[in-house]
């Protein structure tokens, strides 16, 4: 008697990425906090309660007008300012039920997943692929710690 217990495929994030893409269930959307005295910039990625959808993060890429520490943090309140749903990445799809949300505030929110410092004007991103999985009603903040300054946050996400 002949056993076959099979193989085992491997996929690369690009691959995964692209088959995303071409499903319609990959999206993009990107914003810019401007600066305002004695206020902290905030930029939200949120999967809505009632999605019945899994956020995959793929990729956060984060900028400040001047040298700053930043937090990227879990924070499951809907920021103020909708800035809208995602862009599907497949031309004509759906569009995302992810938004992105944004606000200034007096203080820092949500559990600090990570922190660090970037330069001004200098894009960073924290994570190559596959960053961070938001279930219903999960959301993911990027915020400046210092005030006055101008945040932009730009997010790649597959829901599936």
């Amino acid at each position: 008697m002949r056993i076959n217990l099979g193989t085992q495929a491997s996929v690369s994030a690009s691959d995964q990425w692209l088959t995303y893409v071409k499903a319609g269930q990959a999206f993009n959307l990107g914003v810019l906090q401007a600066a305002v005295a004695a206020a902290l910039g905030q930029i939200q990625l949120l999967n809505p309660v009632a999605s019945g959808k899994t956020v995959l993060v793929r990729s956060l890429i984060l900028e400040a007008d001047v040298n700053s520490p930043v937090d990227i943090a879990e924070y499951d309140t809907a920021l103020v300012t909708d800035a809208g749903a995602g862009r599907n990445l497949l031309r004509g799809g759906a569009a995302a039920v992810a938004h992105v949300r944004q606000q200034t505030s007096a203080a820092l929110v949500g559990t600090v997943a990570y922190n660090s410092s970037i330069l001004a004007s200098s894009p960073f991103r924290p994570v190559d692929n596959w960053f961070y999985i938001l279930a219903p009603g999960n959301g993911l903040v990027a915020q400046g710690e210092a005030a006055n300054i101008a945040v932009r946050a730009y997010f790649q996400w597959a829901e599936y």
